[in-house]
């Protein structure tokens, strides 16, 4: 059982240890990476709905790629 409480009380410090160093060395605010995730998701989703439409359009048929 000591072992056991043991191998717990070290994960759990191991783990405030490792979210604190975490948050004190993230190059961002969690608002500017929610924001930069955002942007990102909607940028894929704008490409994501061009890409479907030339889908619609062309019936189906595999369009030509485009280079990014």
């Amino acid at each position: 059982m000591k072992r056991f409480f043991s191998f717990v009380l070290g994960a759990v410090i191991g783990a405030v240890a490792g979210a604190t160093i975490a948050l004190l060395i993230t190059p961002y605010s969690g608002e500017q990476l929610r924001a930069q995730a955002r942007e990102a998701a909607l940028a894929k989703r704008a490409q994501l709905e061009a890409r479907l439409r030339d889908l619609r359009t062309t019936g189906g048929a595999a369009a030509p790629e485009k280079p990014a």
